[in-house]
């Protein structure tokens, strides 16, 4: 039913509309592509992102926001425009780009002082999650030392 409705409102003035409906049935490349080439509404291809990973897991999140922006670094024209929408995005969202793909996907033009806002908080978030990991892995640790020593416990109980 949305294929069929998409198709058919296209080519019609409807872009908006057409973008919802792409979002509906996860063609997020084509919405993306109407919302970022068609209707130059950045701010609602943040937002599409957004709302379109709402409940969902961090590796969809990722997907989206590497669409939006692949979107605006594979433009036909390399648009100050375009490209100060893709700044904007990783400097606002760093937390939601794996940081690696993102430096492969820059041109080498690009200086560090563009990015250091997006590199600032990338590196932030890998030394969080790095930080929480050990955490969790101590706080395992100490509940298996704790059952161990009730284990211990029991058993010496149990002799005597």
């Amino acid at each position: 039913m949305c294929l069929h409705l998409a198709d058919k409102i296209s080519g019609s003035d409807l872009h908006m509309e057409c973008a919802i409906l792409y979002g509906k049935l996860e063609e997020h490349e084509k919405a993306l592509h109407i919302l970022v080439h068609v209707l130059k509404d950045f701010a609602a291809a943040e937002d599409y992102c957004m709302w379109n990973s709402e409940n969902k897991d961090i590796p969809y999140r990722q997907k989206l926001f590497h669409m939006l922006l692949t979107a605006y670094l594979n433009s036909s024209s390399a648009e100050h425009e375009l490209v100060m929408a893709a700044v904007d995005l990783l400097n606002s969202h760093a937390a939601d780009f794996d940081a690696a793909l993102v430096l492969r996907l820059l041109p080498d033009s690009w200086s560090v002082q563009l990015l250091s806002s997006f590199l600032t908080g990338a590196m932030r978030e890998s030394i969080h999650a790095q930080r929480m990991s050990q955490i969790a892995l101590g706080l395992a640790k100490a509940e298996n030392l704790i059952y161990k020593h009730e284990k211990v416990s029991s058993n010496n109980l149990s002799i005597v």
